[in-house]
């Protein structure tokens, strides 16, 4: 797989379980985009390696191809984040899979954003910034969602599902906004500092 292309969610689930990796895909994405979401450095292959309970054989092509797939997932996770328009895109199954499985999938998605958060040093529960507080509690409540017998293909079930997802992601983005912010204002503020030492 080229590093710069999308791999879908059953590309990384079947990758994960070819190199009986930890997690899922939906919470090894979740958890990587609030590492580059609140500005942390994530090294590609430290990683990548993170994930794996054994070094992947340079004799094994399956391993190594899902290998290159996790590190596509890495790379066009990056640039979503350092896109000017953030295009960010959930890792979650497509619309034609089974509601529970996208529900749940997206439950562990925020599963893994909110771990990646508490990886960082942010208190979520507490968080210093007033503005993360609604937005990182409603991340909370939705890692905590479980499925309730919605049917798929409702027309109501899928529209509330879509919205949740719409919801998750523009909060993503608006957490990411504030914790820019909040660095370029560090950064700036160092700066005026070590002029007056």
């Amino acid at each position: 797989m080229e590093s710069n292309q999308r791999p879908t969610f059953e590309a990384v689930e079947k990758s994960l379980e070819m190199l009986e990796a930890l997690g899922t895909a939906a919470d090894a994405h979740g958890l990587l985009s609030a590492l580059f979401c609140t500005g942390a450095v994530v090294r590609k292959h430290a990683w990548v390696n993170s994930l794996l309970t054994s070094p992947v054989q340079r004799e094994n092509t399956q391993a190594i191809n899902a290998q290159k797939t996790l590190e596509a997932m890495y790379v066009v996770t990056a640039d979503d984040f350092q896109a000017d328009d953030f295009q960010m895109q959930l890792l979650l199954p497509d619309d034609e899979a089974e509601l529970e499985l996208r529900i749940n999938a997206l439950s562990q998605w925020c599963q893994g954003f909110i771990t990646g958060l508490k990886l960082t040093g942010l208190d979520v529960e507490h968080p210093k910034n007033a503005e993360w507080v609604e937005p990182l509690s409603d991340l909370i409540k939705i890692a905590c969602m479980e499925y309730q017998g919605e049917q798929t293909g409702d027309p109501e079930a899928e529209a509330s599902y879509a919205e949740l997802v719409e919801y998750v992601r523009m909060a993503v983005l608006s957490l990411h906004n504030d914790a820019d912010r909040e660095r370029i204002a560090k950064s700036g503020t160092q700066a005026h500092q070590g002029k007056l030492h």
